[in-house]
């Protein structure tokens, strides 16, 4: 019996391709097929794709898995009338996804503790203005969502000297940092932060999680980078804390609307960074290696747990 994988990169056609290359070498006892080569959806098996609508899953009736091409999968599972009977996997990939995120964080958090943007500054107004550096071990990073991303961010920070505080939905203990989790802990999480890296999935619970309230509990002069997802942050709060210096800067890699609109007051604020969600990209070479594997695993039987969506939770 034939197993057809159906691979679809919606945001590019050669990406598309090079999957299915690579995907071929990698099982090489199944067919791989793109969009356009569908005959018979019922002979589709596993669907790999970055957005696939609802109404359209609902057309391969034979299906055993999806398996997005993103780590994020709240533009999949928020539609309505998705199939919540097929597992999702969402994707994990620690040479790409991984190694992506924690170069992105460590270059801002770097940029901002090294204050380069006031050399940079100075340099333009030909100052010599001397300044002595504080060094990571008096500075208290906080990673907001630490799952394989932010565990991975977190270590390294650490491993730099930098004292780290996580917060989690539910009880984890790395011992890297200091552990926190709940509602009931977030604010005690958040109070002394003079960095805090978001990395919180798109969720119900998160919509907003940072808000004036919880802004103003970090410490003086702090500064926020957000590569995790833009709806967890009240824009205008934010603004509000930089303007009234309360924080010094934010990085800011995703947005509640994206690309974000040209009128924007992101684009032209002095103390903020955009980035246009580069932060963490998935590489068809390395990315193709997970999804084989969760493939190998489910054609063999078994029921692979890591990357595997909990609908319940959202992720």
């Amino acid at each position: 019996m034939t197993i057809t994988i159906l691979v679809y990169d919606n945001e590019s056609k050669d990406n598309t391709l090079l999957y299915q290359d690579y995907l071929k070498k990698l099982l090489p006892h199944m067919t791989v097929i793109t969009w356009n080569d569908i005959t018979d959806c019922k002979n589709i098996d596993y669907i790999v794709t970055g957005f696939i609508s609802a109404e359209n899953i609902n057309k391969f009736p034979n299906l055993k898995a999806i398996i997005s091409l993103w780590a994020g999968i709240n533009y999949l599972i928020s539609q309505d009338g998705w199939n919540k009977n097929i597992p999702l996997y969402r994707m994990i990939d620690d040479k790409g996804l991984t190694a992506g995120m924690r170069e992105y964080v460590i270059a801002h958090v770097l940029y901002y503790h090294n204050q380069i943007g006031r050399s940079i500054n100075a340099q333009n107004h030909k100052k010599w203005q001397s300044y002595r550096p504080v060094l990571a071990r008096h500075k208290t990073v906080g990673i907001m969502g630490a799952g394989v991303l932010g565990r991975d961010v977190g270590y390294h920070l650490a491993q730099l000297g930098f004292f780290m505080k996580c917060w989690t939905r539910t009880q984890r203990d790395d011992n890297f940092a200091d552990n926190f989790y709940g509602d009931d802990q977030l604010l005690q999480f958040l109070q002394g932060c003079d960095y805090l890296v978001n990395l919180l999935p798109a969720t119900k619970e998160t919509n907003g999680i940072l808000n004036k309230e919880r802004l103003y509990m970090l410490a003086k002069n702090a500064v926020i980078i957000n590569s995790g997802r833009g709806n967890v942050i009240v824009d205008e709060d934010l603004i509000t804390a930089l303007d009234d210096g309360h924080l010094q800067a934010a990085s800011l890699d995703v947005f509640h609307e994206e690309p974000l609109p040209r009128h924007h007051p992101f684009w032209s604020h002095p103390c903020i960074i955009v980035t246009p969600h580069i932060a963490s990209i998935t590489n068809p070479d390395t990315a193709s290696h997970y999804i084989a594997d969760v493939i190998t695993q489910l054609q063999s039987g078994k029921s692979p747990k890591e990357g595997l969506v909990d609908f319940s939770k959202g992720y």
